[in-house]
């Protein structure tokens, strides 16, 4: 899978999340089953932070083979949610460690990306929840 091509229209990409992806998991709800979006929120919240962090441990360490394989678990994660810009880092991590040419300046993009991901999140499992 790569990563989530940039949103067409404007008003998407003044967004983190590109609501596309959030209709895509909502076709697949089936009635009278648990919130499936909600679900997968829940779980992207729950382990993405470490990838997160070892993204950025393997950056600065230098190592090669955790940092692609770390970039490219949560480039999938956050491309199926939507979550555009930090797919798109990470994609450019994943590529930067293949050719082995580090992205210590892209690396340090990520934290913030992903926190305003995870504030959108935050705030559709709330309203979810009400």
């Amino acid at each position: 899978m790569d990563i989530a091509p940039l949103p067409k229209n404007e008003a998407a990409r003044q967004s983190p999340i590109d609501p596309r992806a959030w209709q895509n998991i909502q076709i697949l709800q089936q009635p009278g089953s648990p919130d499936l979006l909600a679900k997968i929120i829940d779980l992207y919240l729950k382990d993405s932070e470490t990838l997160v962090d070892k993204i950025m441990a393997a950056a600065a360490a230098g190592d090669l083979p955790g940092l692609q394989d770390a970039a490219h678990s949560l480039k999938s994660r956050s491309a199926t949610l939507g979550a555009w810009q930090v797919a798109e880092i990470c994609g450019q991590l994943e590529r930067g460690a293949r050719t082995r040419n580090m992205g210590t300046a892209v690396a340090a993009s990520l934290p913030q990306a992903f926190a305003a991901a995870c504030e959108i999140f935050h705030a559709e499992l709330l309203k979810r929840a009400a």
